[in-house]
């Protein structure tokens, strides 16, 4: 058969509409936008409605018919005959329309091996105009069922043919189409414009599929590369609502959260941001009604949304900074206590570099490592993120937050109060009584907050004063609980007890410090009473000293000075007396009678020089050791 008649593919097209009005009329449909058409690119084949079991007979009768009349046509003409692809191309269409039916009636394992047939029919011809859009659509409906039978190496292995075929089709630059124009009777002339954007939808489809296989299959790596992919041609297309865009970044960022890829989760967040922040804007714009106040709605949960990945974010942050400063304190397991008594954070001093940064101790190794990961040498990455969207400019909200480790009190006090910032937001959506849940994971993150601020203040009034704040957010929450929900005082009350307690505890640590700080600076000050007694003693002692040296060269002089007395005759004694006894000796003061009594005799000449130095030494003596003891005392 050389040539083909055209009623023939009159006939075709008559039957291909009758079979799509008999799939609309056998399933029924519970929204509009689940429709059965075959442009439908939706890759969730679930959601063709419910069987209608009393005209499933009559469809595969009519599948039947139409693919037996397609089938004869083929065998009665060769491979190089014009109509051959096109022929192909609708027996395939006709596969694929039945297997859709048959994966709603739950008969998945018939539908596979449908598609598997019609893709073994165009697999030769899958990079041709006429069957490439087809192919694709096939694909996509089979990897589904694939994954439902958790095949993922299959499913990958598929989709990377699809997207291969994708590129050789985009770099070609020619028109596709769909199922529509192959049983179309006469010459196609004026292409829908929907065609590419249908294209595009599928592709991306197919890219968030491959995606999932790809994080199931642990390929990590691959499946942030077409994940990313995927939202940036959704934000090309525009056609995703900004709102969802907007919250698929975010639970992208929150897994590169999980990974502590802090700079590209930040990167992502502020998209969101960004987006959203757009979206408001265009809101506003338009006047108040009910359609509006829905949008008003949606957008302030989607807003929440990135309020909690943003808070997710900055305790995270918290979390790993603190790790890593048990890192610096810990080092190596098998040695945990080398760096323990180190400083482990450079605000010990504000505004001064810490001594330990300073000074150079090549017996201390651990100062040098310290210095050189807080420099940014293995701690953390300070290269650009990987992934960005070139359409969007987020570095003024990037720059509200910092993507690095916290190692300084202004460095934690600011992440907190960007964090809290967002908590807020996120808290003024999720009220007790609507979303009683999510309220209370708010305060439960409030609380990490604070505790995480706190191990990073110097202070201790200051730790005293946000371990405080702590308690009180947990005690309202357990009043609020008792009062509002008392059916989920039960389920947290244990969680609740558990971070009352640990904050109880806390506190008790910070007020034993206080405790000892207020010691330590009583015994600082009772060494410096200490010490000024004992540098009076020692200057007693050293005047005693000097006193008693005084008295030795004194008697020394008075033993020369007998002998002078028996050589000279003429000697006055009233003279003798002022030469031998010094000026500074006062030996009239508190001398008894007996001492007086010598001294007239002295005066008289009734006693000898002797006698007069003897009695001069021991009132000396008398003097200098009751001056010693006023002194000492």
């Amino acid at each position: 058969m050389n040539a083909i008649d055209t009623d023939l593919f009159e006939e075709l097209h008559v039957k291909y509409e009758n079979l799509k009005s008999l799939c609309k009329e056998c399933f029924f449909q519970s929204n509009d936008k689940q429709s059965t058409d075959a442009d439908n690119t939706d890759n969730d084949i679930n959601n063709c409605g419910q069987v209608n079991k009393i005209q499933m007979s009559e469809l595969d009768d009519n599948f039947k018919v139409v693919l037996k009349t397609i089938e004869d046509v083929i065998q009665e003409i060769t491979p190089e005959h014009p109509q051959y692809i096109r022929l192909i191309a609708m027996n395939a269409s006709v596969l694929f329309e039945q297997a859709k039916t048959l994966v709603s009636d739950d008969k998945e394992a018939m539908a596979k091996d449908l598609l598997n047939k019609a893709i073994r029919l165009l697999s030769n011809y899958a990079r041709n105009t006429t069957i490439s859009f087809l192919y694709l659509r096939i694909l996509n409906h089979y990897a589904c069922l694939l994954w439902k039978r958790e095949e993922f190496e299959k499913v990958s292995a598929l989709l990377e043919n699809a997207e291969n075929i994708y590129n050789d089709i985009k770099s070609s630059s020619v028109k596709v189409f769909n199922s529509d124009d192959i049983f179309v009777p006469d010459e196609i002339t004026n292409l829908q414009d929907d065609r590419e954007n249908k294209l595009e939808k599928l592709v991306t489809n197919n890219f968030q599929m491959l995606s999932w296989a790809y994080n199931r299959l642990n390929v990590h790596d691959k499946f942030t590369k077409y994940q990313h992919l995927v939202l940036q041609r959704l934000l090309e297309m525009r056609d995703d609502n900004a709102l969802m865009w907007a919250t698929k970044t975010g639970r992208l960022a929150t897994y590169y959260i999980d990974k502590n890829n802090f700079q590209q989760a930040r990167y992502y967040l502020a998209a969101a941001t960004l987006v959203l922040e757009e979206y408001e804007g265009d809101l506003k714009k338009i006047q108040m009604n009910d359609a509006v106040m829905i949008k008003w709605q949606e957008f302030h949960q989607h807003y929440a949304e990135i309020g909690k990945c943003w808070t997710k974010y900055g305790i995270c942050l918290f979390n790993e900074s603190k790790n890593q400063m048990a890192k610096v304190l810990y080092g190596d397991n098998n040695k945990p206590l080398v760096n323990l008594w180190n400083i482990p954070f450079s605000f010990v001093q504000k505004h001064s570099k810490p001594e330990y940064i300073e000074t150079k101790n090549e017996d201390n190794p651990t100062r040098s490592e310290f210095k050189s990961e807080k420099e940014g040498g293995d701690v953390q990455e300070t290269k650009d993120p990987l992934f960005k969207f070139p359409s969007l400019q987020v570095s003024e909200i990037e720059n509200q937050v910092t993507c690095k480790f916290v190692q300084k009190t202004d460095e934690a006090r600011a992440l907190f109060m960007f964090t809290h910032t967002w908590l807020k937001r996120s808290k003024s959506h999720y009220t007790i009584k609507e979303h009683p849940l999510e309220y209370i994971n708010g305060i439960f993150d409030l609380s990490e907050l604070y505790r995480f601020v706190a191990l990073f203040e110097s202070d201790i009034e200051s730790q005293y004063s946000v371990q405080k704040r702590r308690a009180d957010a947990l005690e309202s929450l357990s009043s609020v609980l008792r009062e509002y929900r008392p059916q989920c005082y039960i389920p947290v009350s244990i969680e609740l007890f558990r971070e009352l307690a640990e904050v109880q505890m806390e506190m008790m640590g910070l007020n034993l410090r206080r405790l000892s700080a207020i010691q330590d600076n009583s015994l600082r000050a009772d060494a410096t009473t200490n010490r000024e007694c004992m540098l009076h003693k020692m200057r007693a002692m050293a005047d005693m000293h000097a006193r008693l040296d005084q008295f030795s060269e004194l008697s020394m002089c008075e033993v020369h000075g007998s002998d002078m007395f028996g050589a000279r005759d003429d000697f006055d004694d009233s003279t003798s007396s002022s030469k031998i006894i010094p000026s500074d000796c006062e030996i009239t003061i508190d001398v008894d009678d007996d001492e007086e009594e010598s001294d007239e005799a002295t005066e008289e000449g009734s006693t000898d020089s002797d006698n007069v130095v003897v009695t001069c030494i021991k009132e000396q003596e008398a003097t200098s050791l009751r001056e010693l003891a006023e002194t000492s005392v």
